[in-house]
């Protein structure tokens, strides 16, 4: 176990199955019980994460595959979006839902993932990309607090990007 196999909401458990690396299991928070439903997917998992929104119906996981690529999935039914390819790390926003990747040399955020499964055009508009030479490639995002974001370049040193705070107000 490790914090890339294990994520933890205010009402749900997500780990991936040690037995099959192509599945996440969802357990209930205060009765430990495993919910009815798992998501399973065609490759084997290597990063998990649970959004922090208050509403359970809301929940999101999102996950990178053994083929570095990010998908969005509500954790109730298997609805499994592709956003990126070529993703190094990923962090949900600590205060609200605002999804943001480090792909292919870029910073990418999301300020609204759902919005994908209302138009694909939208989540386009309410998405920011800066591209980040500077950071290269195999880096990890360390905190996304507000609208700062942290992270680790291979040598070692830490990067800070902003993002605009207004959308999640």
């Amino acid at each position: 176990m490790n914090k890339k196999k294990i994520s933890i909401s205010q009402d749900i458990l997500a780990l991936i199955d040690t037995n099959n690396a192509k599945i996440v299991r969802f357990y209930e928070v205060q009765t430990g019980k495993p919910t009815n439903f798992f998501l399973e997917h065609s490759l084997d998992i290597t990063d998990i994460n649970l959004n922090k929104s208050d509403i359970a119906s809301e929940r999101k996981i999102a996950f990178i595959d053994s083929n570095k690529d990010l998908f969005l999935s509500p954790t109730y039914k298997r609805d499994i979006i592709k956003l990126a390819a070529m993703t190094d790390s990923f962090l949900w926003n600590d205060k609200n839902d605002t999804l943001a990747a480090v792909a292919d040399g870029r910073l990418i955020a999301w300020y609204y993932p759902n919005a994908i499964y209302v138009d694909k055009e939208l989540m386009e508009a309410a998405k920011v990309v800066k591209d980040l030479p500077e950071i290269g490639q195999m880096t990890q995002m360390i905190s996304f607090s507000s609208a700062q974001i942290t992270i680790r370049r291979k040598d070692g040193g830490l990067v800070n990007v902003a993002i605009s705070p207004y959308p999640s107000k």
